[in-house]
């Protein structure tokens, strides 16, 4: 990811800055997951990579994976100010949930923060109703 040009004006009469920013990003060439779907059970291995390093996808759906030279990439990572501890549950659970592929979970900690991440998603979508 690169910054391209960055400007910042101020206008004379309001005293309003305006920051505008272009951003350049690096192309991948590929086919998504819709098309690849040899690839999805891969997906569980590869956000538990990213889990491994801080990092979360925090949005898996078929459109933010692409195969590319025959592996398989991820698109729209993010970095978390809140603690990693609530975020890479959410990863998991929308992989189960909207993609319908089952994702190991490893040891009692894993285990427990995801079931309570699962419970306060069900509170949450009650109180929507």
């Amino acid at each position: 990811m690169y910054l391209v040009e960055e400007t910042i004006v101020r206008d004379p009469a309001t005293g309003v800055l305006t920051v505008t920013a272009w951003l350049l990003l690096e192309f991948i060439p590929g086919e998504y997951l819709t098309t690849r779907t040899e690839f999805v059970p891969q997906i569980p291995a590869v956000l538990r990579e990213l889990h491994a390093h801080g990092l979360a996808q925090s949005d898996p759906h078929s459109q933010n994976f692409v195969v590319s030279d025959g592996k398989l990439k991820v698109l729209d990572l993010l970095f978390f100010k809140q603690p990693f501890i609530f975020v890479w549950p959410r990863d998991v659970i929308k992989v189960e949930d909207w993609m319908g592929i089952p994702f190991p979970l490893d040891g009692f900690f894993e285990r427990l923060v995801y079931r309570v991440m699962r419970i306060k998603m069900r509170i949450r979508k009650f109180f929507k109703r």
